[in-house]
């Protein structure tokens, strides 16, 4: 097993595109996620209507004024007719406010809390700060940025394994004297370390030089050691059942970009269709994310943990799906 691990390091020493490419990637996402979070506490987009009903239309200058309290918050448009409700879909938009004889109108897709804090924003603007519990920390925020390029890192980080698959080096192994679970293994072990290694010591780096990260380091030393399994376990699941390096990476880069922007990991998503927040909440980045937050927060409860749970026994299935499949196809020679 050590042989293949080092087999593995002398084949990335030899490429070193992919070793360079995770270190400036992971530096890239680490420095995103501090900056955007002592830049934005609450962010969303909103068209601010500057003509409201009849008789009601206030001085564009004194709109701007008068909801400029906001814009610490909100990213604020002023256009001169409502925007078409496909705008909100898309996500150009977040919410429609209007000027009424009462106040402001909101329109919006999203979801009732999201309406009702941006409700209580508009009757007091300059006073407005979102509550604490709404707003998630900076170690979140990291955490979350390295989860969508871990994810998809572990998919290349397992090329080696779909390497020795298209050049028909597994049959080789198989009817050699090694273990194929040990092979498998050392494949695993060495997709780990080429994400753990550089994103924890990004992150430690950052808290040496006296960056605020939100967490300990010990805490990041357990949370990306969770999120690097998950990523490897991924990996080597998504090379197991392509049949090529170039169908896996092509298979796993969209499904990994479309399931992190849904699971929250860059920004809190809700929907207001229950069969949708069904389908959410079941991916990993969503219940990862919502441990990570709770556990910033101090306030971690059963169904967090459960959470951390449901991610750990897909790590397992994962890994043991891919392992069960891969003995089965070589089965002569699984020691």
């Amino acid at each position: 097993m050590i042989q293949i691990l080092k087999n593995d390091v002398t084949r990335v020493l030899c490429n070193k595109k992919n070793a360079i490419m995770t270190l400036v990637l992971t530096i890239c996402m680490v420095g995103f996620a501090i900056y955007f979070t002592n830049k934005i506490q609450v962010m969303g987009n909103l068209a601010v209507v500057e003509s409201g009903e009849a008789g009601m239309e206030m001085n564009s200058t004194k709109l701007h004024i008068s909801l400029s309290g906001l814009e610490r918050y909100y990213n604020i448009s002023y256009v001169a007719k409502e925007p078409k409700e496909s705008e909100l879909v898309s996500g150009r938009y977040d919410a429609v406010i209007k000027q009424t004889g009462n106040g402001y109108a909101i329109k919006s897709v999203k979801s009732a809390d999201f309406q009702k804090v941006l409700l209580q924003a508009l009757k007091n603007p300059s006073e407005f700060v979102p509550a604490t519990d709404q707003m998630r920390g900076v170690g979140t925020n990291i955490i979350g940025y390295l989860v969508m390029i871990i994810l998809m890192q572990g998919v290349l980080h397992m090329e080696y394994y779909g390497e020795d698959k298209e050049k028909h080096l597994v049959e080789r192994i198989a009817v050699s004297p090694l273990s194929f679970v040990k092979y498998l293994t050392a494949h695993f072990l060495y997709a780990f370390l080429m994400l753990y290694l550089p994103s924890m010591g990004v992150v430690a780096a950052a808290g040496i030089i006296g960056l605020n990260i939100g967490f300990a380091l010990w805490e990041y030393a357990v949370l990306l050691g969770i999120l690097c399994m998950l990523s490897a376990a991924f990996g080597i699941f998504m090379h197991t059942f392509c049949k090529s390096m170039d169908s896996a990476n092509m298979t796993a880069s969209p499904l990994i970009v479309l399931t992190s922007i849904l699971g929250g990991t860059f920004y809190s998503y809700a929907h207001s269709n229950q069969i949708m927040n069904a389908l959410i909440n079941v991916l990993p980045q969503k219940n990862f994310i919502s441990f990570v937050n709770g556990m910033e927060k101090g306030c971690l409860d059963t169904h967090q943990y459960q959470q951390l749970g449901y991610c750990l026994i897909l790590i397992l299935v994962l890994t043991g799906v891919s392992v069960a499949r891969n003995c089965s196809q070589y089965r002569p020679a699984v020691k």
